[in-house]
């Protein structure tokens, strides 16, 4: 009885660290993975307030304008330019 007792005890005591060892493995993957999604989620809010060096800083749009000139005028705060343009203004500084 009492072999069968401390065989128990002994089964009892090998699987508490075991336990203690999962748990926290568990708490450190869900602490990484909310620090991973808050600076992901954080990047993608502040992505349109980042602006290119050099670029003008940002005018108020026209309320009346329409959705398309709204969008190209978000585009174009962002860093973006026309490459038809480009090309155009390009051609004509070298002629």
């Amino acid at each position: 009885m009492q072999k069968d007792a401390a065989k128990q005890a002994v089964e009892t005591f090998s699987a508490v660290p075991l336990g203690i060892a999962v748990g926290c493995i568990t708490v450190f993957v869900v602490i990484v993975a909310g620090i991973v999604v808050m600076r992901r989620r954080g990047a993608s809010r502040r992505y349109g307030q980042r602006r290119a060096a050099g670029a003008p800083a940002r005018l108020p749009l026209d309320p009346a304008a329409s959705p398309e000139e709204r969008h190209v005028a978000a585009m174009q705060m962002t860093g973006y330019e026309n490459p038809t343009y480009k090309y155009f203004e390009s051609s004509a500084a070298s002629a």
